[in-house]
């Protein structure tokens, strides 16, 4: 079992980034610890992601503090 803890997440400018990461988080972790220690998220310039993807973020992310699109 792995027990990272991720605490800040920067995808600045992956213009490959689609809905279907989120997809997959909440399908992979979504009772893990990988979601509930974030605290930052970054995805600028992420220009697929849509308003499906921020509907999954506040799910997945429930301590999330910042988050800019």
């Amino acid at each position: 079992m792995n027990n990272a803890v991720l605490k800040d997440l920067d995808l600045t400018g992956v213009e490959q980034l689609t809905d279907a990461f989120f997809v997959m988080i909440q399908y992979l972790h979504r009772d893990s610890s990988f979601c509930r220690s974030l605290n930052n998220l970054s995805l600028v310039g992420c220009t697929h992601i849509t308003d499906l993807s921020v509907v999954y973020i506040t799910l997945l992310f429930p301590n999330l503090k910042q988050a800019i699109l």
